[in-house]
């Protein structure tokens, strides 16, 4: 088949025509282009400063009662909270398939005015 192809050019060119216009066919209108992917994160992290605690004193009066507030909301996977020295951060994992628009809404009473962090 080399030998043939060696032999007669016009076909050998024909040929590679065939694959590119075949390979910018495929490129332009089968390859999926996206300038800006539709990212979708299933994790909401949470923050909260207590200036001059401890880390007990954050888990106490910040981490206890946001874990208590979110145990109602729908569509939370996985729960990891983490205090440290003047910082309370906690990170609610959803389930694929479920936003997890309300637990803002959650967290209100247990880190803002309800709940007095300086006690």
């Amino acid at each position: 088949m080399i030998r043939w192809f060696a032999n007669n050019g016009i076909a050998a060119n024909f040929l590679m025509v065939g694959i590119l216009v075949a390979g910018l066919y495929t490129g332009i209108y089968h390859v999926p282009l996206e300038i800006t992917p539709a990212l979708s994160w299933n994790t909401v992290m949470i923050e909260m400063p207590y200036r001059g605690a401890t880390a007990k004193d954050v888990e106490r009066a910040i981490l206890i009662p946001i874990e208590e507030a979110l145990e109602g909301v729908k569509g939370i996977k996985q729960l990891n909270a983490d205090g440290s020295r003047g910082m309370g951060a906690v990170l609610p994992s959803g389930r694929t398939g479920h936003r997890l628009a309300g637990v803002a809404g959650g967290c209100e009473g247990a880190g803002g005015h309800d709940h007095d962090v300086s006690e």
